[in-house]
């Protein structure tokens, strides 16, 4: 009984990104194809994630455009990461783009403690196809393996914040 379980869940794992439905790969293709406008390309990845609410494609294109908004036009991430959020709770190993992404995120607002785990994940992530590699991952890779001794420094830095009680010295400080 315990093993049909544990059966279960690796099936599980192994199918998560994979997508059956013919009317969600329909719109999918669609998503991809130059000649609809942006918007409607938009729109078939909602509408695919309508009829499935962990296409995992879907989660993680939705994220991408979101956290490219972002960073172009200098809106908000919270769609960006939830989405990203998402699609690691249901397909944790279909792309290592999301843990980059949501590195990022909180190293932009300067929330370094929980960069730091996100970027750890980023470069333990295990690619065992093509379809996982984030774009210009090894660019991706080493700017992470660069930046994150400063990230953990500044995590650590921050935490412990000392007194300030500046007095003045005689004979050095003038009076104001």
């Amino acid at each position: 009984m315990i093993f049909s379980g544990v059966v279960v869940i690796a099936q599980e794992e192994e199918d998560c990104g994979k997508v059956t439905n013919k009317k969600i790969i329909k719109l999918l293709e669609q998503s991809k194809d130059s000649k609809y406008e942006y918007r409607e390309r938009y729109q078939f990845l909602k509408d695919a994630l309508a009829l499935d609410e962990n296409c995992a494609p879907c989660l993680l294109e939705i994220g991408k455009r979101a956290f490219n908004k972002s960073q172009e036009e200098g809106t908000t991430t919270q769609y960006a990461e939830e989405y990203f959020k998402r699609l690691i709770d249901v397909c944790p190993k279909y792309n290592a783009l999301p843990y980059y992404s949501l590195g990022v995120i909180n190293y932009g607002r300067e929330d370094f403690e929980n960069a730091i785990p996100w970027f750890k994940q980023f470069l333990e992530f295990k690619i065992e196809e093509d379809s996982q590699v984030a774009p210009q991952h090894d660019e991706k890779v080493a700017d992470v393996k660069d930046i994150l001794p400063e990230i953990e420094f500044y995590a650590t830095y921050f935490k412990k914040p000392v007194p300030f009680n500046p007095e003045p010295v005689l004979n050095v400080c003038t009076a104001a």
